[in-house]
């Protein structure tokens, strides 16, 4: 729950809101609910497994 209200916290600082934006995210489009969340990382995995493989990037140590 701790987790929950730091996020809806720094989501209400417009600096932050705005930076978010101008990279392309849409900060008032939260998940609603655990399954929900759940899909959303699961597409974003999905979204970045597809960069990697088109890409060729690699892991270096």
């Amino acid at each position: 729950m701790a987790l929950k209200c730091g996020i809806v916290a720094v989501l209400g600082d417009a600096a932050f809101r705005e930076r978010l934006i101008l990279v392309g995210l849409a900060p008032g489009q939260q998940p609603d609910g655990l399954a929900e969340a759940r899909g959303f990382l699961s597409r974003g995995v999905a979204t970045l497994q597809d960069v990697v493989q088109r890409t060729g990037a690699r892991l270096e140590h």
